[in-house]
Formats: structure tokens, C-alpha cells, sequence
């Protein structure tokens, strides 16, 4: 039976037509934030974390998710294969925690070396059945994930957006039987949308785009104006708290999922999307997931921007 797609009273999708709870995977569980809004939508949830010491607080964070059953939480890196112990840089700054020496140690931060187990996508699908839902967000190694999973697939994939391995990884996805692609701006949490060539809109998208260019010539103006619109944003956040609570919790409301209402692209759309997001300089202002939706999956689509 396929699913249906209702919106309930939050503005989230909730999918009904199957028998249970629905499951989510969350790769790079981090804070918890995520798993803490998988669980409010309804699903039961393997939160996947290779650090020990987030892994403690999250046991302590979820203690009541955890004795209900709603939440299992594995302390172990996804690999390429299963039961290796490798290398792994804890950052001073945990967001950051990554396989990678380097990336858990830019902007001059510090990183601690541990040895963690490794398993892959795949072999935990095995163990507690194909998910739903997979969010993966790995410093670096978010490929790794999305690539090791397997013939069982999720209807809903997540990944961070990069440079080396987004195209590679939409094309695979694509030759999986997916062919939804959506481009989120995580900063904004809102899907990407660009004017269509050769209108008035798209001129001046690409002037915004020009001038942002010229700005990153400017390390000092470009940081100043960044911190301008931080600034700006929090003066909102206070704002929104003395006029209405609940749509500043909105504001804060961690990653858009794909089971939320957003644009959708073919993946010649999309991969046209993300070569002018690079081409622009946009990824130089912001970082983006990528989401995925097989075809027998039903989803809301939204047009996109004329």
C-alpha cells in the first residue's frame, strides 16, 4: 500500500497508511536536535554517533525514549566495511568530530585522536529493518553513508551538500530509483529556488550573485557584513520571543526534512541547481543538504520560481 502525505497542524507531513511506527536513521546524531524532532513526527529513531562523549549525554538526553523503545543509540563511525577500528578526531569544537584531521581541526581548533568501530549502513539496516527516513551529516564522509546502503533503501535520504561528491552522489541516488531531488539552505532552512533564465528576476539574481562575489575579494567587509546579519537575526529571535514564543521556537526549528513541505526537482533540474549554486558563490555563503525522494514515494510539489 503506498503512503499518503497530510499536513497537520504544524505544517509537517505525517505519513499514515502503514502499520507502526515509521523508522528514521540519524547519522551524525551530534546535539540530539535532530532525533528530538524525528521522534515529535512520530518515528522510532537509531541515532548513530561515534563520539563517546556525546554518546553519554544523548544516553541521558533520551533516557525515557530509550526505555520505551523509541530510540537506539549506536556508538560507532559508518564505514566502508563492517568491525574495523579506525582513527577518528574528536574537535574541540563536537560538530566538527570527523575522520578527517583537517576538518575537525579548522579555523586553528584543537582535536583529540581516539580509535572508533566502524560499521556500515547497510549491516545496520540489516539488523533494524530498511528505514524510512536517513539523515547523514559526517564531516566529510557523508558519501560513505549514502553509498553503503545497500539494496534496501530509504524512501527519504539527507545528506550535507559538497563540492567533491554532491553530483556523484545524486547520480547514484538517481540510478537507485530516486528522482526528487531538493537543494535546502540550512542557514535559512529553506529549499533553493533560482528565477528562471532570462527573466527580469534572474538579471537581478544574478547581480545579488555578482556583488556577493565581489565582497569574498574582501575578507574584513565580507566577515563585518556577516556579523551584521547575525546580529540582525538575533535582534529578530528576541523579537519574536515577546510577541509570540511559539514562533520563535518555529524559528529555531532544527534541519528541514523531506517529509516537509518543499520544492521538489528532477535530477536535471537539480544537478543545473547545484552547478550555478557553485558557479555563483553561493556555497561559499551558506552550507545545504541535499534531500532525495524515491519514485514511489508520494510528495508535495511545489513550482519553481518563474
Amino acid at each position: 500500500m503506498i503512503d499518503t502525505v497530510d499536513l497537520d497542524s504544524n505544517g509537517y507531513h505525517q505519513l499514515n497508511g502503514g502499520s507502526g511506527m515509521k523508522l528514521a536513521f540519524d547519522v551524525g546524531v551530534y546535539d540530539g536536535a535532530d532525533s528530538l524532532k524525528y521522534l515529535s513526527l512520530g518515528y522510532r529513531v537509531i541515532g548513530i554517533e561515534a563520539s563517546p562523549d556525546l554518546c553519554a549525554k544523548l544516553r541521558h538526553q533520551f533516557a525515557a525514549e530509550i526505555a520505551d523503545g523509541r530510540y537506539t543509540l549506536l556508538n560507532v563511525a559508518i564505514g566502508e566495511r563492517d568491525n574495523e577500528v579506525l582513527p577518528f578526531w574528536l574537535s574541540e569544537q563536537p560538530q566538527w568530530n570527523s575522520f578527517d584531521h583537517a576538518a575537525a581541526t579548522r579555523d586553528g581548533k584543537s582535536a583529540t585522536r581516539i580509535d572508533v568501530p566502524t560499521r556500515t549502513t547497510a549491516s545496520i539496516t540489516r539488523e533494524f529493518g530498511t528505514p524510512d527516513f536517513m539523515k547523514v551529516d559526517i564531516e566529510g564522509f557523508d558519501h560513505v553513508a549514502v553509498r553503503g546502503m545497500g539494496e534496501s533503501c530509504p524512501r527519504y535520504v539527507s545528506f550535507e551538500a559538497d563540492r567533491e561528491h554532491c553530483d556523484e552522489l545524486v547520480l547514484d541516488l538517481h540510478s537507485r530509483g530516486y528522482t526528487q531531488f531538493s537543494l535546502v539552505e540550512q542557514h535559512r532552512t529553506r529549499p533553493v529556488v533560482l528565477p528562471a533564465v532570462g527573466t527580469l528576476a534572474h538579471v537581478q539574481w544574478s547581480a545579488r550573485q555578482w556583488l556577493r562575489w565581489q565582497m569574498r575579494k574582501h575578507p574584513v567587509l565580507h566577515r563585518a557584513i556577516a556579523g551584521t546579519r547575525s546580529t540582525l537575526r538575533w535582534a529578530a529571535l528576541r523579537r519574536a520571543h515577546r510577541e509570540n514564543p511559539q514562533r520563535e521556537a518555529a524559528m529555531l526549528r532544527p534541519t528541514l526534512t523531506p517529509m516537509e513541505h518543499q520544492v521538489w526537482h528532477g535530477v536535471s533540474d537539480f544537478v543545473w541547481l547545484w552547478r550555478n549554486v557553485i558557479a555563483s558563490g553561493l556555497i561559499d555563503s551558506s552550507w545545504y543538504d541535499v534531500h532525495a525522494c524515491r519514485s514511489d514515494t508520494i510528495a508535495l510539489r511545489v513550482p519553481r520560481a518563474a
